[in-house]
């Protein structure tokens, strides 16, 4: 069984560079952090983002000094913690545009602010007209 360390192959991993392995600019980061850890001798830790094939993943880098020249490094997963918090924000930024927006407007920064959480390029929301008891497509958007 081919086991597999962050989106590589455990074979694949072993002996790379931070070059190697993150884009460039989680690479710098991951760097100055090392070097100011080694320094001071005090741990470190920062969040960073990174595509991993279609799918936009954050981790948490914490390190400390294991030796006179080694810093321990671990990454953990905090795609939910932080997809969490991202939603608890969108929630009130959208309640307070609501209190100075009429429904079609606040219904349409709600789909805006969808597209961009979830990349997707449509969107659409339906309203009940109960006059009628039928249900009416109030808006649709389609992006490229």
């Amino acid at each position: 069984m081919l086991k597999t360390v962050f989106f590589m192959s455990r074979a694949d991993f072993i002996e790379k560079s931070i070059a190697d392995i993150f884009p460039a600019e989680t690479a710098l980061l991951t760097m100055e952090k090392v070097t100011e850890a080694l320094k001071s001798g005090e741990s470190q830790s920062f969040e960073f983002r990174i595509r991993i094939k279609d799918d936009l993943k954050w981790f948490e880098s914490r390190m400390v000094v294991s030796g006179r020249r080694e810093v321990l490094v671990i990454l953990r997963d905090i795609k939910m913690e932080k997809t969490e918090e991202q939603l608890l924000l969108l929630k009130i930024k959208l309640n307070d545009y609501s209190y100075s927006h009429k429904l079609h407007e606040s219904l349409m920064k709600v789909l805006d602010e969808l597209e961009a959480q979830t990349e997707s390029t449509t969107s659409f929301y339906h309203l009940l007209d109960e006059a009628q008891r039928k249900i009416k497509l109030h808006a649709w958007r389609q992006t490229l």
